[in-house]
């Protein structure tokens, strides 16, 4: 996770050989010349590492390799996975999928990356600008305990009830803040660098039994305690991506989205 929030291909684990006959999708190294699109799948989850590997040279070149469509496009246009609205239910299973094109059509690889997905599956990416309700970070207190500066980038995890940063930009902590507050959450704190955090909150009976999601109430105190951070629920003017079939509107394609706006 750590690579990918930081722009980085994912690192395979060091026992992970990938098969001869696995498809491979080549990303060059250096600048493209054309708008270059290619997707390979859906195929089913294979053995391995996989994930996202994140834009490259600038974000004008980007790779995902055995992930999901859903992850790819949360990856591929900025916006928060929270942020993905399935009228219609994307493909399962897990594709190979690379994009480039030159500095100064980057807006062209995306109305091209849009009509290729509605040209292979019949599905319909409309980018839109809605205002949502979401978590806002601020700082509450700069001598928490759960929340140290670093020098380097680290990774980190999660277990129910808890997760930890070894070292991170506030955009992985709000990730982590966001997967268990099901909301957006987007960072005002103003904090730059990295930081170790290092959180743990009290689990109703369920949530360890279950994996059901833990009480919001309780997620918010410990960030406040543990991070310094106040979450503050507002509405706010985000990036969205609507999925629907091809054959229920006209395609929209889009010259461009922003990856947030700000105050609904």
């Amino acid at each position: 996770m750590e690579e990918v929030l930081a722009g980085k291909p994912c690192t395979p684990r060091a026992d992970f050989v990938p098969k001869a006959d696995a498809p491979v999708v080549a990303v060059t190294n250096s600048l493209p010349s054309t708008v270059e699109i290619a997707i390979d799948g859906p195929f089913p989850q294979l053995e391995g590492a996989f994930g996202l590997g994140g834009c490259k040279e600038g974000g004008f070149v980007f790779q995902a390799r055995k992930a999901s469509l859903f992850d790819t496009l949360a990856e591929f246009f900025q916006v928060s996975p929270k942020l993905i609205l399935e009228h219609d239910k994307l493909p399962e299973g897990l594709c190979d999928i690379s994009a480039a094109a030159p500095p100064d059509q980057t807006q062209e690889l995306r109305r091209q990356f849009i009509e290729t997905v509605r040209t292979k599956w019949g599905i319909t990416i409309e980018p839109s600008t809605q205002a949502v309700s979401a978590y806002i970070i601020s700082v509450c207190s700069t001598n928490a305990p759960g929340l140290k500066p670093v020098q380097k980038r680290a990774g980190g995890g999660e277990v129910p009830g808890a997760f930890f940063l070894g070292g991170s930009g506030m955009r992985g902590i709000a990730s982590y803040l966001e997967s268990r507050l099901e909301r957006p959450v987007v960072d005002e704190s103003g904090l730059q660098g990295l930081w170790a955090a290092d959180v743990s909150w009290a689990m109703s009976e369920l949530e360890p039994s279950s994996g059901s999601e833990p009480e919001v109430e309780r997620v918010i105190q410990t960030a406040r305690e543990r991070l310094g951070l106040e979450l503050r629920p507002t509405l706010w003017r985000m990036s969205v991506l609507e999925i629907r079939t091809s054959n229920q509107r006209e395609t929209y394609l889009p010259n461009g989205i922003e990856s947030r706006n700000g105050p609904a």
